[in-house]
């Protein structure tokens, strides 16, 4: 089955409800973060996939420099399928296609003291059930499954005491373990496991 190597994404947009004191992160222990991600995958699967961009929300509790968060992401990614292999290489005709990814995600995040009222670092992981679609091959209907784990770390701002501004980045590795293939043309399906 195939194998997601790598992903990167940018945490980009923190909201948390409550005053915010970075070295505990907020002083509510219930806040929200909704983000804007980028994802570039990577493996001989991918080869002609463009990275990609989505979103994520997730519910946090935090209790001092700890924070857990469980939220749900989705993003797309963007390829060319190649509809008319030509003889000697290349492609006589391509279309756009898309692969849609989403899933539900379990992250613990410890928020460092840097000495700052403005800015501190954090590190935090990420294991993630997920779900890969293609809406976009003419010929297969496919969805896989599998897990995640992330590892990563970024850096708080304050901008007011309500709200923060996120910047974070990690690296991971997905293993597929669940797929199911439907012949466009025929009907017929073809699943499995690895």
């Amino acid at each position: 089955m195939m194998r997601r190597l790598a992903s990167v994404h940018a945490v980009i947009v923190w909201l948390a409800v409550g005053t915010v004191e970075l070295h505990a992160q907020t002083a509510q222990p219930i806040s929200v973060q909704l983000s804007g991600l980028y994802e570039g995958l990577s493996g001989d699967a991918f080869e002609d996939v463009r990275p990609g961009t989505g979103f994520e929300a997730q519910l946090r509790y935090t209790r001092g420099a700890w924070s857990v968060g469980l939220g749900y992401q989705a993003l797309q990614h963007r390829y060319g399928f190649c509809y008319v292999p030509l003889s000697g290489g290349g492609c006589g005709r391509t279309i756009p296609a898309t692969i849609s990814g989403s899933g539900i995600f379990f992250e613990p995040r410890y928020v460092f003291d840097a000495g700052s009222d403005v800015y501190a670092p954090y590190v935090s992981g990420r294991f993630s059930i997920v779900k890969q679609s293609d809406t976009g091959d003419p010929l297969y209907e496919f969805s896989i499954t599998g897990s995640s784990a992330n590892g990563g770390g970024g850096l708080l701002f304050r901008l007011t005491p309500r709200i923060n501004f996120d910047v974070g980045g990690t690296v991971g590795y997905t293993r597929f373990s669940k797929g199911r293939s439907v012949d466009r043309q025929t009907g017929a399906v073809i699943s499995g496991s690895t």
